[in-house]
């Protein structure tokens, strides 16, 4: 078959045709591949041109960059070195204004120090010729002065001789040198209890002519003036001063204390209390009739104490440069003179006078310093092993007990927190010693088996190694005196001879010592007295006389006992170591009384009480690590934990604008002074448009020895002319609340609400008590049991009505003085048609049913009168919300549960169960209280913030006296 040159579709059965590649043949193949190869080089060519030329592009454009990069950073480089020329040159200049400025200020210091060192000179030139003037003139006066002035006091023989052992007379020319030598400043004398200082300081005065007229060449006839923070203190003192002097008690030497005095027109001496001296400052500022003035137990640091200190600063060197300028006027002559010198000093029974010797603010001059030699005898600390932190009532009665079998005569002075727990160790003491017996000998010592041995005494080789122990004069050595063994441990020794110890017998029992008593014995040998500031005086001053024969003394106090009085024959102090002292809560503004541990400092005051007449020993209900750790050097002043409206009144009325500048030797809280301003101006005596300056209002306020939100609504009651009856009622309702918070005894408590187990006595009290409640006013409810007091005042009658006798005693001593500040504030009569009863005194308004004789008008107007003074004191039942919101369970089914909130700064407070109104339902919506009482509620131990003096108010009362209660 031949092969055929051309192929068509048709010989292969297709319709189309053959593609061209198919028909080419292999020299057009080939051609077509040199062509494409051809072109391909070409192309290949003009890429690799066209690379060229982009390359050299690219080379031309990183010269460009490379250029341009150079240009900037030299144009950088150029502006960087103009600014640091400038720099440079702005330092350069800024250097040479620095030199022409020093320049000028050193030339401007030197010609200032040459015209300082010139008046310098010439101020020395004219002081030279002054002194020299001076001292001519005292050469001249020399001739003719005395040379001393000496005061001869002619004392009994045991006076005398007591005197002698007192340290403070060792240091007698030391201080009467420092008292007479200083001027601008204050002497400050350091003596603990012990030393004398108190009784002794003003009789070396008196020996010097201060207060005598013998003493007016040297202006000392003025008269010698005492301060003491307590009562009990001043009367007690003055008392035992005039008896050391041997003068008539009420004549030379005197007292005057808070409604009571025994002032002499002739009087040397006076002892007073603080407040006393701060009301005759506010008539005489330069206190004129007194030579020197004496601040005593200045470390207890009183409120009334700082501001005394503090105006006495400023007082002293103010009279003493007038009396200087007034001696220049006169030639020289003191006895010319209408004003003399004041000498100022401070004694303080402790260490801690930092506050007055380093402050410049209170004394720019530095004061001279004299410690005074502590104790007369020296005195043993026992501290316990274990600290009871609960029952230390129970501890102190055993200690009692050991002491009173185991150790010699000595009075035993007990120190308790507070007068529940004093009440509860005398009964239990009393109970105990009316079943034990005995024997008590006040001469001798022969009463317990120490000394009673019927051992054999031979001698034996241990005598010779005892003999070396230093023993007292009953032959006990200090150990025996640690009473650190058991209660029924035998420890028999004759003196001079072998001691023997054998411990036997059973553990101590803490319930009542049963096998003390002894079979030559007697019952009652321990005469206990309690002392406390509540308590009246006449019994405050059993624990001054003699025990009975055959028995041994035993006081059991507060920390009134801690300063200012003595205890004669102490010699054994029995100490808890516990304090109740009163504190202010920051969140809430309440008082609330903490039992707390003592100072360091009061424990030490407490110590020194048992070495007056005798070596004497301290039993220390705490361990060292207690007294190292948990007790502070000492107390906090009373002005950093007590309200401040009456001390800021009073500063504003002596002119003081800035409160906080003034000299305290402890500067109070800011937040404290802010709050006292905003509630003075809140009752209107003084102005808080007008920096808070004191009003027209403020200084009538000022008048009234009581806090200023009673003494304001005593004044708006005469404003009112209210008549005279009801201001009556109203200044005996601010006098009860101004000396105390409840009038009823902790029993009447008790019963006034007592339901179930009532005996029959207890059920008359209770209806006695019941008829005297307001069911609308506490104030009223109080008003009541004073009256009933004023009728009958005695014991017996304040114990059917459970009275708290004492505070109803002040309270009417309080009332009377206020009644004739009050009548002496009375601008204008009382108004017309008054009946009888309105215009008549006091003395006819102290019957029993006396408040009977008030309209339910009259009620209203003395309660609504008394949201004027208690105007930032109001409470309304607060909200289920607000209850949510503060974290409480609200409650309304009884009263005492239903939670309040406070008007002025919304906290939570509940009504007090003491009160009046605490079974009134449904509870009421708005009350005003007169304080706020922090408190433990026994049942669940959650710490509840009270209200106490309620009165129950209206919101239209509260709007009518400008109050917002939303």
């Amino acid at each position: 078959m031949t092969k055929k040159n051309v192929i068509r579709f048709t010989d292969l059965g297709l319709s189309t045709p053959v593609p061209q590649v198919l028909s080419t043949s292999k020299g057009e193949k080939k051609k077509k591949r040199l062509e494409v190869k051809s072109e391909r080089n070409l192309r290949t060519k003009e890429a690799e041109k066209q690379l060229s030329l982009a390359r050299e592009k690219v080379e031309k454009h990183k010269e460009y960059v490379k250029s341009e990069a150079c240009a900037k950073q030299k144009e950088k480089a150029e502006k960087r070195k103009a600014l640091n020329d400038m720099r440079v040159s702005l330092h350069e200049r800024r250097e040479n204004e620095e030199k022409l400025q020093k320049q000028r200020v050193v030339s401007s210091q030197q010609e200032y120090i040459s015209k300082l060192v010139a008046n310098i000179a010439e101020e020395e030139g004219r002081t030279r010729q002054v002194r020299e003037a001076i001292d001519r003139d005292t050469l001249d006066l020399a001739k003719f002065a005395p040379q001393s002035v000496c005061i001869h006091v002619k004392r009994h023989p045991h006076i005398e001789l007591t005197r002698k052992e007192l340290p403070v007379l060792r240091e007698e020319q030391a201080i009467v040198e420092a008292i007479n030598s200083t001027s601008r400043t204050c002497v400050l004398i350091c003596g603990e209890t012990g030393s004398g200082k108190t009784t002794q300081i003003p009789q070396f005065l008196w020996e010097c002519g201060y207060g005598d007229p013998k003493g007016s060449p040297f202006g000392r006839e003025g008269c010698i003036l005492v301060t003491e923070p307590r009562r009990v203190a001043a009367i007690s003192m003055a008392r035992r001063v005039a008896e050391e002097l041997n003068v008539p008690f009420g004549e030379d030497v005197c007292y005057q204390v808070r409604y009571d005095n025994n002032l002499s027109d002739g009087f040397k001496i006076k002892f007073a209390t603080e407040g006393i001296v701060l009301k005759e400052i506010q008539s005489d500022f330069l206190l004129r009739k007194y030579s020197v003035i004496i601040v005593d137990e200045a470390h207890e640091r009183s409120v009334t104490g700082d501001i005394l200190i503090g105006m006495l600063s400023r007082i002293m060197p103010t009279r003493n440069d007038l009396y200087l300028e007034e001696l220049r006027k006169n030639g020289g002559l003191p006895q010319m003179t209408t004003l003399k010198p004041l000498k100022l000093v401070i004694m303080s029974a402790t260490m801690r006078v930092a506050d007055f010797r380093d402050n410049r603010k209170l004394f720019p001059v530095p004061p001279p310093f004299i410690c005074v030699e502590a104790r007369r005898f020296p005195v043993t600390n026992h501290f316990s092993k274990r600290t009871e932190l609960f029952n230390y009532v129970d501890e102190a009665f055993r200690k009692v007990c050991q002491i009173h079998k185991k150790l010699p005569p000595g009075g035993i002075l007990v120190f308790l927190s507070t007068q529940y727990e004093i009440g509860l160790l005398c009964d239990r003491l009393l109970l105990h010693y009316a079943k034990t017996k005995i024997e008590y000998c006040e001469t001798s010592y022969s009463k317990h088996a120490l000394l009673t041995s019927e051992l054999p005494t031979t001698p034996s080789e241990s005598d010779e190694s005892e003999s070396d122990i230093e023993r007292d004069e009953f032959g006990l050595a200090t150990e025996d005196y640690a009473l650190d063994k058991d209660d029924t441990e035998l420890e028999n020794c004759n003196i001079g001879r072998k001691r023997c110890r054998n411990a036997a017998g059973s553990p101590e029992k803490a319930e009542g010592f049963a096998d003390e008593s002894e079979v030559n014995g007697e019952l009652n040998t321990l005469h206990v007295l309690p002392l406390y500031a509540l308590m009246n005086f006449s019994k405050q001053q059993e624990v001054f006389q003699q025990p009975p024969a055959g028995k041994r003394l035993c006081v059991v106090a507060t920390n009134v006992a801690e300063t200012s009085i003595t205890i004669p024959n102490i010699r054994y102090v029995v100490d808890s170591g516990r304090v109740k002292t009163k504190t202010v809560d920051e969140s809430t503004c309440a008082s609330c009384f903490r039992i707390e541990w003592t100072s360091q400092a009061s424990a030490e005051q407490r110590s020194g009480r048992a070495g007056r007449v005798a070596p004497g020993h301290c039993y220390r209900l705490y361990s060292t690590a207690v007294y190292s750790n948990l007790m502070p050097k000492h107390s906090a002043p009373e002005i950093l934990r007590t309200s401040l409206e009456s001390v800021v009144l009073l500063m504003k009325h002596f002119g003081i604008n800035h409160v906080g500048t003034f000299p305290f030797p402890s500067p109070p809280k800011e937040a404290d002074l802010k709050r006292a301003l905003t509630h003075l101006g809140l009752i209107g005596a003084l102005n808080s448009d007008d920096e808070f300056r004191i009003t027209a209002t403020g200084r009538r306020l000022v008048a009234y020895p009581i806090p200023p939100r009673f003494s304001r609504v005593i004044v708006e009651g005469i404003d009112r002319k209210l008549p005279r009856f009801l201001i009556t009622l109203i200044t005996l309702i601010a006098s009860i609340f101004s000396t105390t918070t409840s009038v009823f005894t902790d029993e009447g408590h008790r019963i006034k609400w007592k339901g179930k187990d009532i005996s029959d006595d207890e059920k008359e009290r209770k209806q006695r008590l019941q008829a005297l409640l307001h069911p609308g006013s506490d104030l009223l409810t109080s008003l009541n049991a004073l009256l009933v007091y004023m009728n009958n005042s005695s014991a017996v009658n304040c114990d059917r009505y459970c009275l708290v006798q004492k505070s109803l005693s002040e309270a009417k001593q309080l009332g009377d003085q206020l009644l004739v500040l009050a009548s002496r504030d009375t601008a204008e009569e009382p108004v017309e048609g008054a009946s009888d009863a309105d215009v008549v005194g006091p003395e006819q308004l102290f019957e029993e049913r006396a408040l009977a004789h008030l309209s339910k008008n009259q009620e209203i107007v003395i309660r609504k009168l008394f949201i004027i003074g208690l105007v930032d004191q109001v409470a309304r039942r607060a909200t289920v919300q607000e209850c949510r919101s503060h974290g409480v369970e609200y409650k309304s089914d009884k009263t005492t549960k239903t939670p309040y909130i406070t008007v002025a700064n919304h906290i939570i407070v509940y009504v007090h169960p003491s009160s009046s109104i605490a079974r009134t339902y449904p509870p009421p919506e708005y009350v005003t209280f007169v304080t706020l009482q922090k408190n433990v509620r026994s049942e669940t131990k959650e710490s509840l913030t009270l209200m106490l003096g309620l009165t129950i108010v209206t919101k239209e009362w509260l709007h009518e006296c400008a109050v917002t209660v939303e």
